[in-house]
């Protein structure tokens, strides 16, 4: 049994099966088709005034579960969806005024089960995830994704704030100096000047804070937040 595909807009064949009967001595061919779709993804550099030299690369993924959505463990879509040898990745940059668009995508799985489309940017060969941090002609950037109907990656620079603590306590003499572990320091940020927004959860705004305490008895400890991102997603400074 042989199927013809009479034209790729209308049916994308994404799985086949054989099944014999050995009593009926028959055997049973089976071609699953569905509907096509298409998916864009467009790259922005927030608070950029000149774009990177460097173009991006992103790799299409999909799921039937929305709560997955964005996932870094989601399943890479194959370029050819009866071998699963190769995924489906593109090239952003200047020359295509970064943003492209993914077509022949199956609308289904094999089941029935709508797909939802969605992608990430690249960093050696491995997906970045949401409020991830990479580097592009040596700036760092922090990560952000709108996912929807198509995805947009907007890559925000990132800063760091260090600072130091001072002890006047005789280098510790008396023993009563707490642990680094016991002090909180807390990380606010306004985009006017006037009102702060507290950062409760550092991890998930993709900020790491460390401290450096130094050898038993130094007076001074330093510590840093780095992965700051200079600007919102919508390019508001902060």
């Amino acid at each position: 049994v042989v199927e013809k595909a009479f034209s790729p807009n209308t049916y994308i064949n994404i799985h086949n099966d054989m099944s014999k009967d050995e009593d009926a001595d028959a055997v049973t061919y089976t071609f699953t088709n569905v509907a096509p779709t298409t998916f864009s993804v467009t790259k922005d550099w927030v608070g950029m005034e000149t774009e990177p030299e460097q173009g991006i690369t992103v790799g299409l993924y999909r799921t039937t579960e929305e709560d997955n959505i964005g996932s870094t463990e989601g399943a890479p879509v194959p370029i050819n969806e009866t071998d699963n040898a190769s995924s489906r990745t593109a090239t952003l940059n200047a020359e295509n005024q970064w943003t492209t668009e993914f077509t022949g995508l199956p609308k289904y799985n094999k089941d029935g089960d709508l797909y939802h489309y969605y992608a990430l940017e690249m960093s050696d060969g491995e997906p970045v995830a949401q409020q991830g941090t990479l580097n592009h002609d040596g700036q760092d950037y922090a990560v952000d994704y709108a996912f929807g109907e198509a995805t947009t990656i907007r890559n925000i620079p990132t800063t760091a704030i260090p600072g130091t603590k001072t002890w006047v306590d005789n280098g510790n003499a008396y023993g009563t100096r707490p642990k680094a572990e016991d002090f909180q320091l807390t990380l606010s940020r306004s985009t006017d000047g006037e009102t702060w927004t507290e950062i409760t959860d550092l991890a998930a705004a993709g900020i790491t804070f460390t401290w450096d305490t130094g050898e038993e008895g130094t007076n001074t400890w330093t510590y840093s937040f780095t992965n700051l991102p200079q600007y919102t997603p919508e390019g508001a400074a902060y």
